[in-house]
């Protein structure tokens, strides 16, 4: 029998026309590790081709590219993509204990699984300006009622227009907003839901911070629009969903960047574009953001919002 024998577990597994190197070491029950389930958007499965690389289908563009940003060599290869047809030895290389364990709990039938899943949403970070020095003039269970008070009036807006709270941060929080069957598009409802927040924020959180506190109120927001990975992050015994990727990253940076223009909410080009002429914008061209070699241009949406879209 033609057989895939694999390193460092000296188990074989039979090659099977079409099958994949990675489906055929999960049906044997052998821990290959496949973050992203087998779509070669990560390279957790990759091995060292030892023996057979004449019987292994040449990498495809998806697979190719991957190995170009990684630096790989031509005897790695990604476990998922290879589809051999003759006898070949292979060398797992992620193949530590803890990775035995991710990669185990996965198993569904020999079928590979994601750990997360890709996805398009907007992105929502909020901070309160100056809460460092706010918090030192604050008893701390006055520090905690005031954030919670906040945070209540915040979350009732991001839930209206179909927004989740997916993590609080101090005194930040991030939100984020998914497509849903009859709503408008995630990044517009994302920006509709921030203005009503600063709206807010001028109305009514001001006014209650001065008179209980003595403290001025001030946020900034910043919103993205792009693909995300969303998955359960963390310990074992802790893991919560949470989302990673660029997106995330630049949304955060954005939020930042009010501290820059003095303004209380910015938004990407992407968001712009799917929110159109529904606003009046102001731009802001050429700003720098941290970790970003290129300088981009954000944008100030200034019309009030309107009535909530259906979640």
């Amino acid at each position: 029998m033609t057989t895939i024998r694999f390193l460092p577990d000296q188990k074989s597994a039979p090659v099977v026309s079409g099958c994949s190197i990675l489906n055929s070491a999960l049906a044997a029950g052998i821990p290959l590790t496949h973050a992203c389930g087998g779509e070669a958007k990560c390279s957790t499965c990759r091995v060292l081709v030892l023996e057979g690389q004449e019987s292994c289908n040449p990498p495809n563009p998806a697979e190719f590219a991957l190995a170009q940003k990684l630096g790989f060599d031509h005897e790695v290869r990604l476990a998922c993509q290879m589809r051999p047809t003759g006898p070949v030895t292979v060398r797992r290389l992620v193949l530590d204990e803890t990775d035995t364990v991710l990669a185990t709990g996965p198993l569904h039938a020999g079928r590979p699984e994601a750990v997360g899943e890709e996805k398009s949403m907007a992105v929502l970070f909020s901070d309160i300006r100056g809460f460092t020095r706010m918090s030192q003039q604050l008893l701390p269970y006055d520090i905690v009622h005031a954030l919670n008070r906040h945070f209540e009036k915040m979350g009732d807006i991001i839930l209206q227009y179909g927004g989740t709270i997916n993590n609080v941060m101090g005194d930040g929080i991030m939100a984020l907003f998914e497509d849903r069957p009859g709503a408008a598009h995630p990044a517009l409802r994302a920006t509709r839901a921030a203005m009503e927040i600063n709206t807010g924020v001028e109305l009514c959180g001001k006014p209650y911070f001065a008179r209980a506190y003595g403290a001025d109120l001030a946020i900034g927001v910043g919103i993205h629009y792009g693909p995300v990975i969303a998955g359960q992050i963390g310990h074992s015994e802790s893991r919560r969903l949470t989302v990673i990727g660029e997106t995330v990253n630049f949304a955060s940076r954005i939020e930042s960047a009010n501290k820059q223009t003095g303004t209380t909410l910015l938004v990407s080009e992407n968001v712009r574009g799917a929110c159109g002429s529904l606003f009046q914008w102001r731009e802001f061209h050429n700003i720098t953001l941290q970790g970003m070699d290129k300088p981009v241009t954000l944008h100030e949406p200034l019309v009030p919002p309107g009535t909530a879209e259906s979640a």
